[in-house]
């Protein structure tokens, strides 16, 4: 069977919702499907439940690979292997607290293939732990540089669950997750898709459901002790990305998506937040973020950070990145 369809799962402490969202795939109506699954050195029970989940499928063993770390590498590398290893025409990823609907991979594949797509986005439903909210992405216009503005300003979530994609265009075009960056990852993928101008197509149906309570431990990586880590090469390899257009407003918007991120988990002392976007002061008072995220930021720069995060994190502002 030459499938249609790669799906890619990173695991990673998992073992609570593993199963919902293994089950899920392996009802989908979509027959020509390969599942592939990277267990990221997972130290709970997730790849036990996981097979324990398959065993009840015997008849779609052949569509499943397992892939195994030896060692903790996190989630851009878990990612990059599942793409390794995938031979279907489009590749798509689901993060195993989630869940999908059963016609979800038939139809995102269909309707890529009506459309002559290297690229199809559908909506989605984000599920709280008291309710769900559909959320419809109601893309107007697909053009590549007016998606990379919605991805950068919040208004395109930048994971990759609701994006398939033509693995000819991955390979062709060399997009690749970067070593190391276990956060924003998958919007760091989705703007190197982007600057590559792919065909995209908007299918307005929800088929994916993306969990917003119950699973903290879903990254691949506990990146948790290595926050500064992280923001340095998030910031280093968006800086590369967009060299070139240091004036445009997609880079200054990153910017400021960036520097909220830092300001909102606390990453950099007072000292280093001026020393590292001082210079970005007039990228982020030009960027398309909303001021409700601008206005702490330019505040920290001038020195009042460590207030500014205390009623932050005391008053719940709403993070605008989530």
């Amino acid at each position: 069977m030459v499938p249609k369809v790669s799906v890619i799962v990173p695991i990673y402490k998992a073992e609570k919702y593993i199963e919902r969202c293994v089950m899920s795939l392996l009802k989908q109506t979509l027959e020509e499907i390969e599942l592939i699954f990277v267990d990221d050195c997972s130290p709970d029970r997730s790849i036990d439940i996981l097979k324990r989940t398959i065993e009840q499928y015997p008849n779609k063993l052949n569509h499943i690979k397992l892939v195994h770390h030896n060692t903790n590498l996190g989630v851009s590398i878990s990612r990059q292997d599942g793409v390794n290893a995938a031979i279907g025409d489009y590749i798509i990823h689901c993060d195993p607290d989630d869940w999908v609907e059963p016609e979800m991979y038939n139809n995102v594949y269909n309707y890529a293939i009506q459309n002559h797509a290297d690229i199809v986005i559908c909506d989605y439903v984000m599920e709280y732990h008291d309710k769900s909210v559909l959320k419809k992405i109601n893309l107007k216009d697909t053009n590549s540089t007016n998606l990379m503005s919605a991805l950068v300003e919040g208004k395109l979530h930048g994971g990759l669950w609701n994006k398939l994609v033509k693995r000819k265009f991955i390979t062709n075009n060399n997009i690749f997750f970067t070593p190391g960056l276990n956060i924003c990852e998958d919007l760091i993928y989705c703007l190197r898709l982007m600057q590559k101008r792919p065909s995209v197509s908007y299918l307005n149906i929800p088929l994916y459901h993306y969990d917003k309570y119950s699973n903290p431990n879903a990254m691949t990586h506990p990146y948790t002790q290595h926050r500064r880590i992280q923001h340095d090469i998030l910031y280093n390899t968006f800086n590369d990305l967009f060299y070139k257009h240091k004036k445009d407003k997609i880079y200054r918007t990153g910017i400021t998506y960036i520097a909220y991120w830092a300001f909102a988990h606390d990453v950099l002392s007072n000292i280093e937040f001026r020393n590292q976007y001082t210079n970005h002061l007039m990228d982020i008072i030009k960027s398309n973020r909303q001021w409700l995220n601008k206005f702490p930021l330019i505040l920290s720069i001038i020195g009042l950070k460590k207030p500014l995060f205390y009623l932050y994190r005391h008053l719940k502002f709403k993070d605008e990145n989530k």
